[in-house]
C-alpha cells in the first residue's frame, strides 16, 4: 500500500548538533525573557512614565523581535 501523498519520498533525518542547540535554546530563553519583561513593562505603564522608560520599551520591544528572527532564522536554516 502506498502513503496519503501518493509519492516514494525519501525523509532524510535532520541532525542537530550540541552546539546548535546550546544557541538554540540561549537566544529562545533570551527572547521569552524580553518578551515578559516587555509584557511587565508595559502592563505596569501609566501615562506619566518618563522618557528613560519609554526608552528601554521601545528597547525590548526591538530585542524580542530580533531574537524571534533569529530563532526563525536558525529553524529555517537548519532545514536546508
Amino acid at each position: 500500500m502506498s502513503e496519503a501523498g501518493g509519492g516514494n519520498a525519501v525523509s532524510n533525518p535532520i541532525l542537530v548538533s550540541s552546539v546548535f542547540k546550546l544557541v538554540f535554546l540561549s537566544v529562545l530563553s533570551l527572547t521569552i525573557l524580553l518578551i515578559i519583561a516587555s509584557v511587565s513593562l508595559a502592563v505596569g505603564n501609566n501615562t506619566s512614565t518618563s522618557a528613560e522608560a519609554k526608552d528601554l520599551l521601545k528597547a525590548f520591544n526591538t530585542a524580542w523581535q530580533m531574537g524571534f528572527g533569529a530563532i526563525v532564522g536558525l529553524l529555517g536554516g537548519k532545514a536546508l
